[in-house]
């Protein structure tokens, strides 16, 4: 989930005061102002302001490329760019559809020879406030089938890091395309 929005910056004020310049006339009958020192008795006891400002809510998370070709057979990982930017305190969840790099055409449970297993190093990615960010996104593919969630009590301004996709052997999988979606969610929390 993409949210991304504009950030904006507003000021409005208003402030009423009042001062009466005193007139001194002289025998030519012309008026002068005379300087005079501003007593509080010429404002009034109060004054008021009022100022208004908005800030809006800025929330995103991006890969850095919607689809990573990688062969199978001549590479055991690939790396994919991972950019979080979020103006308030957020909630990142992550799921995948598969569990596993699997066969698009021939997939069949149990087969080992269609899907390939594979894990998850998350980036080390810190928060405004200092905590390191979805530790617990380093898991296997079923973990991320199932479902991973992290809350952050601070921001997160425009870090990046690269999300490491590791598996094993691939020289007994059957010849074709394999696939997996992973999904990243980002949302602010009240």
């Amino acid at each position: 989930m993409l949210v991304r929005q504009a950030a904006a910056f507003g000021i409005a004020f208003a402030a009423l005061t009042g001062a009466s310049l005193r007139a001194q006339t002289n025998e030519q009958v012309e008026l002068q102002v005379v300087p005079q020192p501003y007593l509080e008795r010429d404002f009034g006891r109060e004054a008021a302001i009022t100022i208004r400002a908005v800030w809006p809510l800025e929330c995103s998370v991006v890969f850095n490329e919607a689809l990573a070709r990688v062969d199978l057979v001549a590479s055991s990982a690939t790396e994919v760019g991972v950019q979080l930017n979020c103006n308030t305190p957020f909630r990142l969840r992550a799921t995948a559809a598969n569990g596993a790099l699997r066969h698009t055409g021939q997939y069949r449970p149990g087969d080992a020879r269609s899907f390939l297993p594979y894990s998850v190093t998350w980036p080390a990615m810190v928060s405004n406030g200092g905590y390191s960010i979805a530790q617990n996104f380093s898991a296997d593919g079923r973990q991320w089938a199932g479902g991973l969630e992290f809350s952050s009590g601070a921001s997160v301004v425009n870090q990046t890091g690269e999300m490491r996709i590791t598996w094993g052997n691939a020289q007994n999988l059957l010849a074709g395309e394999y696939r997996e979606v992973f999904v990243l969610e980002m949302e602010p929390v009240d």
